[in-house]
């Protein structure tokens, strides 16, 4: 008998498990992209007077961030498995490809990027390599120095120059998370990744608005920029030659 070749991978076991990480995700996702995004300006609107948030429709996007988000899930999930198989790398893997997830469906909708999501996951990725998983611990740590403070330099003379900010400290959070996980030495790939794509986006945006974008979600650019490499880390190889 022959079998279709995608399932060729699965048990009986690992088909429960992958079922279950589906319908865990698809709850938790729910509120990650729905409701905490609301929750945080909520909060932010008591703790401040004022609070300057960015022109999007927060109350007809959450349907939109939830479908976005489910459907990123799934090929992650899927590409993920063909990738790695589910074994132990998988499953150390999955906090970060989920996390990736949210941060760029959060951003994109909402310019946001929660120290909630950021760091517990930046400490998990430390965590993680303190043990050499993916990579050397001292290569993880230099990666959060090294990525934290090359965008906040890139901020401020940013700053200093155009009399406003380029970046958000978020950004520079997020890169940071990513430095953790996968050291220092792919930094550089990874930027270059996302500044491409935020210059797609610009352009686009440009095309269909017939006018210059304001702000581009950068967080968004650059957790998609860490998603491909991770799933795909060839595009490094492409990227280095760049």
């Amino acid at each position: 008998m022959s079998y279709i070749p995608c399932i060729k991978f699965f048990t009986n076991k690992e088909s429960i498990i992958v079922i279950a990480l589906l319908i865990l995700f698809c709850l938790v996702t729910k509120y990650i992209v729905t409701e905490l995004p609301l929750r945080l300006q909520q909060y932010w609107h008591k703790q401040a007077e004022v609070i300057i948030l960015q022109n999007k429709n927060y109350s007809t996007s959450s349907k939109c961030n939830f479908i976005s988000a489910i459907i990123l899930g799934i090929i992650s999930l899927c590409i993920s498995i063909f990738r790695y198989d589910i074994n132990q790398i998988f499953f150390l893997l999955l906090p970060l490809l989920i996390s990736l997830i949210w941060l760029a469906i959060i951003d994109w909708y909402y310019f946001l990027l929660p120290d909630v999501i950021i760091f517990p996951v930046l400490w998990l990725g430390l965590l993680i390599n303190s043990q050499n998983i993916f990579v050397h611990f001292p290569a993880a740590v230099i990666g959060v120095i090294v990525a934290y403070s090359s965008l906040m330099i890139i901020n401020t003379l940013f700053t200093i120059i155009m009399n406003k900010s380029g970046l958000g400290y978020g950004d520079c959070k997020l890169f940071a998370m990513l430095g953790a996980w996968f050291g220092w030495q792919p930094l550089a790939s990874i930027l270059l990744l996302a500044c491409c794509i935020g210059l797609i986006y610009a352009v686009l945006s440009w095309c269909y608005q017939s006018r210059s974008v304001r702000i581009i979600p950068f967080g968004s650019c650059l957790a998609i920029s860490a998603w491909l490499l991770l799933l795909f880390p060839h595009l490094n190889n492409v990227l280095y030659f760049l």
